[in-house]
């Protein structure tokens, strides 16, 4: 996994125009990822990458009258019930909630 982090601190620090803060940064980023990837496995590094492609790519506002924000709106429902799924599938038929909640 040394390996994979090397590569990628090279090639993310190398497309910054400032060397220093970019393999920094890079660094940081790249720990992030494999740390990911060998702690959960490759479905949460595919949606971790997913989730950092719709934040780079649809950039969330609190501004409803922004031009972009009904792309951001998209974006945090595609996420939102991305996360409901994986939610409600890791219960495996469960029920959501429990009848004896408020009971004795």
């Amino acid at each position: 996994m040394g390996m994979v982090w090397l590569v990628l601190v090279f090639f993310q620090g190398l497309a910054s125009t400032n060397y220093i803060t970019g393999f920094v940064d890079a660094g940081l980023s790249a720990a992030a990822v494999v740390f990911i990837l060998v702690r959960f496995g490759f479905l949460s590094f595919i949606f971790t990458q997913f989730f950092i492609s719709l934040a780079v790519f649809y950039p969330l506002t609190s501004d409803p009258s922004a031009w972009y924000a009904g792309n951001a709106l998209f974006a945090l429902g595609v996420g939102l019930a991305l996360a409901f799924y994986g939610f409600y599938t890791s219960l495996a038929g469960q029920p959501l909630f429990r009848g004896g909640l408020l009971q004795d």
